[in-house]
């Protein structure tokens, strides 16, 4: 006895009738009670609340049935695990051992809890996850199998592992690298692959793979976004930029390109191209289609069965739109971000060309108008000079002292008409050209022009042909600048028209408006400087205009006049040599507006 006290397992012994005949002081301590209590009852008379425990019921079963028996119990007063075997004496009771197995319990819930967490991680699909043992793969989860394609029946019939789905061996380096897989149908997918040994002596290693398909794509999406970009800012031709644009276009993306641009208003196929192998013909022709006009209407991409329309914004309007068309795959929608990107920067560029050629435009404009001030204030001075020294070589001369002095006032008065432009345009730009408002006899104001004009006209025996209605009207205005107007435009018709021409002047009632025709016979205005005619320093091919002089200003104060007494102007020509024609209209004065003009006002450009 002194033996089986002295082990630090519990031990106790039940007669036939199950009382306790002998206890350990460690299966006491289990108990909770002294030995004194418990020998020689029943465990149900001495521990009454011990019934409901496995324990007990272990204890009963072995002693009715005199089996022996293994089970384990968790006793709550010491929080401690314990198996216990019992043996069927001979008297017919039983022998109870009893040892703690807590430690083996609580290292078995760990490795279950890490067996479930395991599990978890692997059933979760985050990230692709495998177990190998060797080149055999033993376990995946469904991320990995559909990376490459392979069904969980592959997987239990050991169809895949590491052969079969890796040309190389690299799956055996250690830490982590990128690598490519081989797929069931043949394709390759990009990973990044992670290897953990499981069990070293066994060779097995647990993998985890990351699927960088994505990440590859949006590399390549980048480095076509970078590469558009590049083409678009190569050139400052828009016909080569978006040539160029649309063979990069076919060559990454798709396998036709076609881009159209608002031109005037018109629509205009700008630049086309085709992977080899598809024909230019070949390409639908979308011009008039519906998606087309919602893409230029909305400003939003169409996608369609086999391609993508995307628009071309620029500046809040929408300059043109990109088709492309693929008939190897469908379009995704990073395809659909990347290619309204691009169009995107490919509005931004054509808005920023358009800028570059209109300042061009206007440093050219500026140089020649400087150019055509120069020669302008120059020449009358010339014969300005000319007649001092004609007075200095006779001055008691009095026909050559008349003749200087007209040559003088003739010039100084062309000089100041220049200055007096010039003082008008900057007047117009800073909004400080003041109009008098009064009742003003229309005849009164073009009959003036036409006298101011009549020498030049007489001089180049130009048939001068003027057609009134009977009553011409009244307008309200500044009878100054009025005639300032019709001068404008008489002397430029004169001074454009060959000698021996013809100008004829026409007015007439349009309604309640006054409508004055000046038509000639002269060079006439080319088509596509008509929409220009009225700007600030343009003038029409200096080459052959230059000749006549001017600064290109005189029409651009017309047109300000005219909409600062509520009219309007404009210009037509049929072609050069052809003549032009200008029509002034102007509101009548009427008895219901007389009160509401008859004081000044401040007109501003």
């Amino acid at each position: 006895m002194d033996i089986l006290e002295s082990i630090a397992d519990s031990f106790l012994a039940l007669d036939s009738d199950g009382c306790v005949s002998f206890i350990t002081a460690r299966a006491c301590e289990i108990l909770g009670l002294p030995a004194s209590q418990i020998l020689h009852s029943k465990l149900s008379e001495s521990v009454p609340d011990c019934q409901s425990s496995e324990f007990y019921q272990g204890i009963e079963k072995s002693l009715l049935e005199r089996v022996p028996l293994r089970f384990e119990h968790f006793e709550p007063k010491v929080n401690r695990w314990f198996e216990h075997q019992t043996y069927v004496t001979e008297e017919g009771g039983i022998a109870v051992y009893g040892r703690d197995i807590t430690a083996r319990r609580r290292l078995e819930d760990a490795l279950r809890s890490s067996e479930n967490r395991f599990r978890r991680l692997m059933d979760s699909n985050v990230v692709g996850m495998l177990v190998a043992n060797g080149a055999r793969i033993t376990e995946a989860n469904d991320y990995f199998l559909s990376m490459v394609g392979y069904s969980r029946e592959d997987l239990v019939r050991q169809q895949l592992n590491w052969g079969q789905i890796s040309f190389s061996k690299e799956y055996q380096l250690e830490g982590p690298h990128e690598m490519e897989l081989i797929c069931k149908d043949g394709n390759r997918v990009s990973v990044w692959l992670t290897a953990t040994s499981v069990d070293p002596e066994a060779s097995e290693k647990l993998f985890v793979v990351h699927d960088l398909t994505q990440r590859k794509r949006a590399e390549i999406r980048l480095r076509h976004l970078v590469e558009a970009t590049q083409i678009l800012s190569s050139s400052l031709d828009i016909h080569k930029m978006l040539n160029d644009l649309a063979r990069f276009l076919v060559s990454s993306i798709g396998d036709n390109c076609v881009i159209y641009i608002r031109e005037e208003g018109d629509l205009k196929k700008i630049a086309a191209a085709s992977r080899p192998g598809h024909h230019e013909s070949a390409v639908p022709e979308i011009a008039d289609s519906s998606q087309l006009k919602t893409v230029l209407n909305k400003g939003t991409a169409e996608v369609l069965n086999d391609g993508i329309i995307v628009p071309l914004p620029s500046r809040g309007r929408i300059a043109g739109a990109v088709y492309i068309s693929c008939h190897r795959h469908a379009f995704d929608p990073d395809d659909l971000h990347l290619l309204e990107e691009i169009g995107r920067r490919a509005g931004i560029s054509l808005e920023n060309t358009r800028l570059y050629h209109q300042t061009q435009t206007a440093n050219r404009l500026k140089d020649e108008f400087v150019a055509a001030l120069s020669h302008e204030l120059r020449t009358p001075l010339t014969p300005i000079l000319g007649a001092v020294y004609m007075l200095k070589a006779e001055p008691d001369d009095k026909r050559i002292f008349a003749k200087a002095l007209d040559l003088i006032e003739r010039n100084a008065k062309a000089q100041s008409r220049i200055i007096e432009d010039l003082l008008d345009v900057s007047r117009i730009i800073n909004g400080k050209l003041r109009l008098r408002q009064e009742p003003v006899d229309l005849e009164n104001s073009i009959q003036a022009a036409l006298d101011s004009v009549k020498p030049a006209q007489e001089a180049k025996k130009i048939r001068l042909d003027v057609g009134w209605e009977p009553e011409h009207g009244v307008v309200i205005g500044d009878a100054d600048r009025l005639q300032q107007i019709f001068w404008n435009l008489l002397s430029n018709s004169v001074k454009f028209t060959p000698n021996g021409g013809s100008v004829h002047v026409e007015v007439k009632h349009v309604g309640e408006q006054a409508e004055i025709r000046i038509s000639d016979s002269g060079i006439g205005i080319a088509e596509e400087f008509l929409p220009f005619v009225f700007d600030r320093f343009r003038q029409e091919d200096t080459s052959r205009t230059r000749m006549h002089g001017g600064l290109g200003l005189g029409l651009a104060i017309v047109r300000h006049l005219v909409e600062a007494h509520g009219g309007t102007v404009f210009a037509n020509s049929p072609g050069d040599h052809k003549g032009a024609t200008f029509v002034v209209r102007l509101p009548l004065h009427t008895a219901s507006s007389r009160d509401q003009r008859s004081r000044s006002a401040s007109f501003t450009g």
